[in-house]
């Protein structure tokens, strides 16, 4: 049983200094953030590694780099003691290249520091990152409502008065190349992403292509408010760009907007509007189509629809349209076009009313009344006959074309060598000496 005794207590007294061992070599070293947002290329940056001695026995820390040597690692001292208990800063500079991308880089390799205690080892890697400044900026968001005017989206909740349920719209992302002109840098393969909440079902990438210094270009998305969309609904948007400088280096700029739907208290919409055809020629059928939405806060008891053109005496109502929120109505309206119509442009004034007699909104459709096509005239065919160039033969007797019914004539001799002149000379001779004849006879015998 002594014996057994023993044996344990040989083991726990082991057991407690190899842990006592281990306990004792133990130090930790900070990680190293280098650079920022606004952090310039081709340039020396230095930061403080802090170490510290956790243990309970004194270490000598040994420091070396595994980073590549595109950063020209240097380590202000290789090698430190520390006492248990102690903390001191080591400074750690690199070389930015000019070649770095603008996004936070986790850097391959790190700052290792060793330390040795008895026969046990212990190992520590700092982890390094690098943030640079990113020459290409999101200059500008700005939004197209109903293919109306561009308007500049701020950094606050974007709301404006057209901005409501079913609405189109149109994003701009401009994003331009910071870089001075001096220094010839282009951006190349620039491209803009856009994201956002789900129901607004934008998740879009398109290219920009090539930016110069200083200038800027834009990329377009198309989107639609929710039919449903209810007042005071938010919307986020998520906006990036990123591209390559002639540097190789990799630059990334990104903002947020928000819209917001505000929702008049009264208010008929017409989200779909067309003219068919839209252009015409003499005599057709024209249609005005329309769809009206109830896009206002409240139900609507009485509407209508008013079509018009003075022009051509043309005012088209529909009258008590009952609406709930959110419903919506197709109306078609169709005339004739006839050759007593002027050519030229005729712009149709569609306008919504509530209430009986309070205006909504309006949208404008054009027709373009084209010249009747007139038909052009048969063309005589002319026969040319062909010319014989053997001359052995006899020519032949040109045809004269008859007018106004007269006989034909065939050759080409003159008439009053004809035989039939000789005759018709003869008897109007004749028929003048009998004219003397009866003068002389009556006045003179």
């Amino acid at each position: 049983m002594g014996d057994k005794m023993k044996n344990i207590l040989y083991v726990l007294v082991f057991v407690l200094l190899a842990s006592s061992v281990c306990a004792a070599a133990s130090f930790t070293a900070s990680n190293l953030d280098f650079g920022s947002d606004t952090q310039s290329r081709s340039v020396d940056v230095t930061l403080p590694l802090t170490l510290t001695n956790t243990g309970d026995v004194a270490l000598t820390i040994a420091l070396t780099s595994t980073l590549k040597t595109t950063y020209n690692t240097v380590i202000a001292q290789p090698s430190v003691t520390l006492a248990p208990g102690a903390t001191t800063n080591v400074d750690i500079t690199i070389s930015i290249p000019k070649t770095q991308s603008s996004q936070k880089t986790d850097l391959s390799g790190g700052i290792v520091g060793t330390a040795v205690s008895g026969n046990s080892t212990v190992a520590r890697t700092s982890h390094v990152t690098i943030t640079t400044e990113s020459m290409l900026e999101i200059n500008k968001v700005t939004i197209m409502i109903d293919g109306g005017s561009e308007k500049t989206m701020t950094d606050s909740d974007f709301t404006d008065s057209d901005l409501k349920a079913g609405t189109s719209f149109v994003i701009r992302v401009y994003a331009k190349n910071d870089y001075a002109t001096s220094t010839s840098i282009d951006m190349t393969g620039v491209e803009a992403s856009i994201s956002s909440d789900s129901d607004l079902n934008l998740d879009d990438t398109q290219s920009i292509g090539d930016i110069n210094p200083t200038h800027k270009e834009f990329a377009e998305f198309s989107g639609q408010i929710p039919t449903d969309a209810q007042d005071g609904d938010t919307y986020s948007i998520d906006v990036s760009a990123d591209g390559v400088d002639d540097n190789g280096a990799e630059h990334y700029a990104s903002t947020s907007r928000d819209i917001r739907v505000e929702r008049k208290t009264d208010e008929i919409s017409i989200t779909k509007y067309k003219i068919t055809p839209q252009t015409i020629s003499c005599n057709g059928k024209v249609t005005i189509s329309a769809t009206l939405q109830n896009t206002g806060r409240y139900n609507e008891a009485s509407t209508f629809l008013l079509i018009e053109n003075d022009e051509l005496g043309i005012m088209e109502k529909f009258y008590s349209l009952a609406m709930q929120k959110d419903d919506s109505v197709s109306k078609t309206y169709s005339f004739n076009i006839d050759n007593t119509t002027a050519p030229g442009s005729y712009d149709f004034m569609l306008t919504t009313f509530y209430g009986s007699d309070k205006q909504s909104t309006s949208q404008v459709v054009t027709l373009n009344v084209d010249p009747c096509q007139q038909t052009q005239p048969t063309q005589p065919t002319i026969i040319t006959t062909p010319t014989n160039t053997n001359t052995n033969t006899q020519p032949t007797i040109p045809q004269v074309v008859p007018i106004n019914g007269a006989t034909p004539a065939y050759g080409n001799a003159s008439f009053t060598d004809s035989p039939t002149y000789l005759v018709v000379l003869i008897a109007a001779v004749v028929v003048i000496l009998l004219i003397l004849i009866i003068l002389l006879v009556k006045f003179v015998f």
